[in-house]
């Protein structure tokens, strides 16, 4: 419980300081003087993330350890214990593995699995609840849509989902109303035109997906 606040905590914190105006993003022969001290703060809440996540992978480990823990990744492992965590861990000591993990690349991975998955799922929902309030016909198929498939007595599970088309298309409108990321960047592989502009490959390309 301390460990998932701490996160909820950090997750915050990253949060803001990412969305802060930054004068150094803006000025470029600003960009190696961090006027504001944002830089400086982004590496503390890193340094204090890589720390949280080193001890929440070490209790793992001897919990792992004193229990025999053993997850296949494939069958659920020999106990019934499969989880994110458990299969990254595994993929650090399968021989068979092509992709063998380091700890560090699991810490990443975790950073932006809690980092970049959190506050975009609260938008999200957010969204498709206020959709939803305003739209009462739409909730009244979805209530009835949920109910005849799920029922009353238990909350929905994620086998349920292929039976719920009309949930489905309501994320799916709410994720295509409003994106949760406005701006997102590729890579051109190849050269290419676009809109009538050359793109030379190997370009970084940023779309607004507000836009679409």
């Amino acid at each position: 419980m301390r460990q998932a606040k701490e996160i909820r905590s950090l997750v915050r914190e990253a949060t803001e300081i990412v969305a802060q105006f930054n004068l150094s993003d803006f000025i470029w022969f600003l960009r190696n003087v961090d006027l504001q001290g944002v830089k400086k703060r982004a590496m503390n809440i890193h340094s204090r993330f890589d720390a949280l996540l080193e001890k929440v992978m070490k209790d793992r480990q001897e919990n792992r350890t004193k229990n025999k823990e053993k997850v296949s990744g494939e069958d659920g492992g020999d106990n019934g214990i499969f989880d994110f965590l458990n299969i990254l861990l595994d993929r650090t000591n399968d021989e068979r593995s092509k992709f063998r993990l380091t700890r560090e690349n699991i810490k990443a991975l975790l950073f932006d699995f809690l980092t970049a998955g959190t506050d975009t799922s609260n938008i999200v929902v957010e969204w498709a609840l206020s959709e939803l309030l305003n739209h009462r016909t739409t909730l009244k198929k979805a209530r009835e849509e949920i109910d005849s498939v799920v029922g009353k007595n238990r909350l929905v599970k994620e086998s349920d989902m292929p039976n719920l088309p009309y949930l489905q298309a309501i994320f799916k409108e709410t994720l295509r109303l409003h994106p949760p990321i406005p701006i997102f960047e590729r890579e051109s592989t190849q050269a290419c035109k676009i809109g009538g502009y050359d793109i030379p490959a190997k370009t970084i390309l940023f779309v607004n997906n507000w836009s679409i």
